[in-house]
């Protein structure tokens, strides 16, 4: 068992999924007007988390599938560009309190995030 691979991830943080954020946000820098991404974690569900701030202060998380993730660091990076180009800028329709059934109490340890994504699962 691999901790990043998303198959077989328990939940916790994801480093290796947070550093290609992080590597995508400093290429992106000038057209992600100050969005900051914050941590990157497996849900206990194995689907990956990203929570990000823009410059407000406000708080987001993205919840991304564990089926649709890829495994290369070239791709893990990839995945994120077009995440922050396609997802979180502009940000698409988000939920508060994240209405997902099998997700909704581990959700609750982290306030008042706004989430999107994968948010409405039973």
């Amino acid at each position: 068992m691999h901790p990043e691979d998303p198959a077989t991830a328990v939940a916790g943080s994801a480093p290796q999924w947070l550093h290609a954020y992080q590597q995508a946000s400093t290429e992106l820098a000038a057209v992600i007007d100050g969005i900051v991404v914050t941590a990157a974690i497996f849900a206990p569900t194995g689907d990956l988390v990203v929570f990000f701030n823009p410059p407000d202060g406000s708080r987001y998380a993205w919840i991304y599938d564990r089926q649709y993730l890829p495994s290369s660091e070239a791709d893990k990076v990839e995945f994120a560009r077009l995440s922050l180009l396609g997802d979180l800028v502009p940000p698409a329709r988000w939920a508060q309190p994240l209405d997902r059934a099998d997700l909704a109490p581990w959700a609750a340890q982290f306030g008042d995030v706004r989430w999107g994504g994968r948010t409405n699962q039973p």
